[in-house]
């Protein structure tokens, strides 16, 4: 089991749209306030009200996948009424998983992060290395130390 983390930003909520956004939000909430897997589904909004961050975090996969089922469609609601949905997704999540994001025309374009554990960095400033090293930039010191050149 991998835990998946999701991190949803709907960027433009207009300011008469946020009541209905504030209700479909509850509607989600409330529906998988129970669900297996759920760790946590935290909805904030900015100081302003006009943009809001949805935290997400889930036992594995199989839990996302759940979520993503009973929550379709009001998620393609609040979507379009906050102005779209920016997402990012840290963990490893599975081949299935994986393919739904990649149908999907909010979660194709969202970066997924992979564990720690696949990227080694040590070394006074840091040697990097992992499972495509080229990819990887060489990480700086801040404040530069001797070995910094």
């Amino acid at each position: 089991m991998a835990e998946i983390q999701i991190r949803g930003a709907f960027p433009d909520i207009a300011s008469a749209q946020l009541p209905e956004f504030a209700a479909v939000a509850e509607e989600v909430l409330t529906s998988i306030r129970n669900e297996a897997g759920v760790l946590q589904y935290d909805v904030f909004v900015d100081d302003g009200r006009r943009a809001a961050v949805v935290l997400q975090r889930y036992a594995d996969s199989e839990a996302v996948l759940r979520t993503l089922a009973a929550t379709r469609e009001h998620v393609r609601r609040l979507a379009q009424l906050g102005g779209g949905l920016r997402m990012e997704i840290f963990g490893d999540p599975s081949p299935q998983l994986r393919q739904v994001f990649a149908a999907s025309h909010t979660a194709s374009a969202a970066p997924t992060y992979s564990p720690a554990d696949r990227v080694v960095v040590s070394g006074p400033c840091g040697t990097t290395t992992g499972p495509n090293r080229s990819a990887l930039p060489r990480p700086r010191c801040w404040p530069p130390c001797p070995t910094a050149r």
